[in-house]
């Protein structure tokens, strides 16, 4: 499975959760750390959480059936508020994490 966290800050720390335990725990910027992370077959929920200072967030529940040698890329974005606007370091409370899961069908 890959990360695509394009649309979140890098320097904003995130924990990935699946099936309700830590999966990942780290920043946008350091991909080399969860670029091409092993998910065993079967089906998993996902879960991020960003986290900033007092300030913490959850995404929805994203889940999919894991098939053996199929890439998954795990999409994340932070959409701030109608009127906000996103920090680089810092998270908004009126914030949103929106998560969604799709099936890689071309992989080099």
């Amino acid at each position: 499975m890959k990360f695509d966290l394009g649309h979140f800050p890098p320097r904003l720390a995130f924990t990935v959760e699946m099936d309700g335990k830590t999966f990942f725990k780290g920043h946008a910027a350091n991909k080399a750390d969860y670029d091409g992370l092993f998910v065993p077959p079967g089906m998993h929920q996902f879960r991020i959480e960003a986290h900033a200072g007092t300030v913490q967030k959850a995404s929805n529940i994203v889940s999919a059936n894991f098939l053996a040698k199929k890439h998954m890329t795990l999409k994340v974005e932070l959409r701030p508020p109608p009127n906000g606007k996103a920090a680089a370091a810092n998270l908004n409370p009126a914030a949103q994490i929106v998560a969604s899961l799709k099936t890689d069908f071309f992989s080099f």
